[in-house]
């Protein structure tokens, strides 16, 4: 996957009476890739996008990490252990809720600007593993990693704000991998022109230490409680009623009917 934009949240509604229609359009390119996007329809009708990208298929390859980006050195390098339930309660604290299924990193351990995490997917899903090459929870975890890079959550430190993802430059998937795994997130240097966002490259290895997977230019935007409690609160034009008013005949006839003129 390249160039990979996420537009807008897609927010699902929590009562069984309302539904969002979400639909992904695959639009071949002619040369092997394509083009996709994730949109979705709402109760009013509208139709938003909140996913853009490109999608290409590649032979599957042995790739390796040597140096000091092989597990081996990334654990040798991470020595402050963070405990994982006190990284959810931080990222809560923060406004990120996240529930059982999703709570998949298990240790956690930092180091200057590059945390590492032992990953499992939650037993709750394990029946769910077989159709995905990648189950989007053990995915969502991986990304995860990169809150335990950033300061403010790493040291506990009160604040308001967190990142959300905005964009990112290339997901490499490079063998199916099984259902735990370490992340190790190295957070790029700060962008002075972009007060704000972050960036940071993720590599997934398998128990063993193969490089399984990796996230090239993981893009992310600052953004405060108000704005996340905005994202997930309902529209408040949905609890109103309006007045419409619509034509109708005298005594149920057409107002306007020919045959009723003198």
């Amino acid at each position: 996957l390249d160039d990979i934009t996420i537009r807008e949240a897609l927010i699902l509604p929590d009562d069984s009476d309302s539904e969002a229609t979400v639909q992904s359009i695959l639009t071949p390119d002619g040369e092997g890739g394509a083009s996709f996007q994730v949109a979705s329809k709402g109760a009013d009708d509208e139709w938003r996008q909140h996913v853009a990208g490109t999608i290409r298929l590649a032979p599957a390859d042995a790739a390796t990490s040597t140096g000091d980006s092989s597990l081996s050195a990334v654990r040798a390098r991470c020595q402050n252990r963070l405990d994982a339930d006190a990284f959810y309660a931080g990222v809560f604290d923060a406004g990120l809720q996240y529930g059982p299924a999703f709570r998949g990193i298990k240790e956690l351990w930092r180091h200057d600007g590059e945390a590492l995490g032992a990953i499992g997917l939650p037993e709750s899903l394990l029946a769910d593993r077989a159709p995905y090459s990648v189950h989007p929870a053990l995915l969502d975890a991986v990304l995860q990693v990169v809150l335990a890079a950033t300061t403010e959550i790493a040291e506990s430190t009160p604040s308001n704000t967190v990142y959300l993802p905005a964009a990112i430059d290339r997901v490499s998937l490079h063998t199916s991998h099984p259902d735990r795994l370490w992340g190790h997130c190295r957070v790029r240097p700060i962008d002075t022109t972009t007060p704000g966002s972050l960036a940071a490259d993720i590599r997934v290895f398998d128990e063993a230490g193969v490089l399984v997977a990796e996230v090239e230019g993981f893009h992310l935007r600052r953004a405060s409680q108000a704005a996340l409690q905005r994202l997930a609160e309902p529209k408040l034009d949905d609890w109103l009623y309006e007045v419409v008013w619509e034509p109708k005949g005298l005594n149920g006839q057409d107002a306007f009917d020919s045959g009723n003129q003198s």
